[in-house]
């Protein structure tokens, strides 16, 4: 029997948007950034990405210690370019399904992420489909870099939770990392571990629909 959902979370990279870390990591190696896997992680940033993502430092600060990593020859435009790089697309089909799901469901948007990439998939979703970011399509988007929180920390949870008096035992999380399938699992909340790609969101909530 399928439980009774009135409420989804949906994670935002690799859920709804196509994103591809490795072309970061590898431009990265080729600007002259070795150990790029002692800096980035793409399940829960640590260190300065962490700091980035959590809102403790501004975008210019971010840049400013980040291009120092690098050899004295590259610029900031380089560098800001391949941190962007990993971002690719929406799907329209995404948008499509989220608008479906939105005549049924209170939808949520609960991400770890930095302003510089919401900006980012925010200008493409313009150009692309002028449509006006993300937000429009949820009750309330949630950014890390605004909360100063990041998943899967349970207080990042309870913050839903408590901000929009989420019965956990209605709402579904969906999240492609595992930490933060536990950590919704752990306060009850019913989830999708989702690792198929934002191309393939549909199939794994069709059944919704």
């Amino acid at each position: 029997m399928k439980p009774e959902i009135n409420t989804i979370i949906f994670d935002y990279g690799a859920v709804i948007v196509k994103i591809d870390h490795n072309l970061t990591k590898q431009a990265f190696s080729k600007l002259g950034l070795s150990d790029i896997e002692g800096y980035f992680n793409k399940v829960k940033q640590d260190g300065l990405f962490g700091e980035f993502e959590m809102g403790k430092i501004s975008e210019q600060e971010f840049f400013d210690k980040l291009q120092k990593l690098f050899p004295e020859n590259i610029s900031r435009k380089d560098i800001i370019q391949v941190w962007n790089i990993m971002i690719l697309e929406v799907p329209k089909v995404n948008l499509d399904l989220l608008e479906q799901l939105s005549e049924k469901y209170d939808l949520y948007l609960m991400s770890n992420a930095n302003p510089t990439h919401i900006n980012l998939i925010d200008q493409k979703l313009q150009n692309a489909y002028d449509v006006d970011g993300i937000q429009p399509y949820f009750i309330k988007a949630y950014f890390s870099f605004d909360v100063n929180m990041t998943k899967p920390d349970p207080a990042y949870f309870q913050l839903l939770i408590q901000d929009n008096e989420l019965n956990v035992k209605t709402t579904l999380f969906i999240d492609d990392a595992l930490p933060n399938i536990e950590a919704a699992k752990g306060l009850g909340f019913h989830t999708i571990h989702f690792t198929e790609g934002a191309d393939n969101l549909e199939t794994a909530v069709k059944y919704l629909i």
